[in-house]
Parts: structure tokens; C-alpha cells; sequence
């Protein structure tokens, strides 16, 4: 009798547990995928704020990385460090 109670609550620690790394395990690749991006361009040194964070986010998505680029050199980066932010936030 004590064995089938100790299986159920095994089986719903794994459940809450799975429940709870999955979301954090599918998310995580996006947002390092922009962070990338954004601090490489700080630490070349240009201001990153929110039309920054939003090309670098643009470089994440397959329907819309080809708006990362134009928009980075629209900000005035550079070509070459446009070219590598925009990597960097597909690639990560």
C-alpha cells in the first residue's frame, strides 16, 4: 500500500519539475541571442538602448532578421559591426 503512494508522488515531483525547467529551457537561447548582440555593441563601444534592443531582437527571428542590419546602420553603426551584432543575435 505505501509502495503506489510513494510512485504518485514521485511521479508528480518529476512532472512540477519538468514543468518548471522546460520554459526556461526553450526561452533562454532568444534572449541570449539579443544580449549577444547588444553587448557586443557596447563593448564596441556604441549606446545600446531600446532601437538597439530592438534590431538586436529583429536578428533573432527567422521573419524578421533581415531587418537587424538595415536597422543598426539606420542608427549609425557601422557596417562590419553591424554585420557581427546581427550574427551574433542569430547565431547565440
Amino acid at each position: 500500500m505505501m509502495r503506489p503512494r510513494v510512485q504518485r508522488i514521485l511521479a508528480a515531483a518529476c512532472v512540477a519539475g519538468a514543468a518548471s525547467i522546460l520554459p526556461v529551457a526553450v526561452a533562454a537561447p532568444a534572449q541570449a541571442s539579443r544580449i549577444t548582440c547588444m553587448t557586443y555593441l557596447h563593448d564596441v563601444g556604441y549606446k545600446v538602448g531600446p532601437k538597439v534592443t530592438s534590431a538586436c531582437r529583429y536578428g533573432e527571428g527567422v521573419e524578421t532578421a533581415g531587418f537587424c542590419y538595415p536597422t543598426l546602420v539606420s542608427l549609425g553603426v557601422k557596417d562590419r559591426h553591424a554585420t557581427q551584432a546581427c550574427r551574433f543575435a542569430w547565431d547565440a
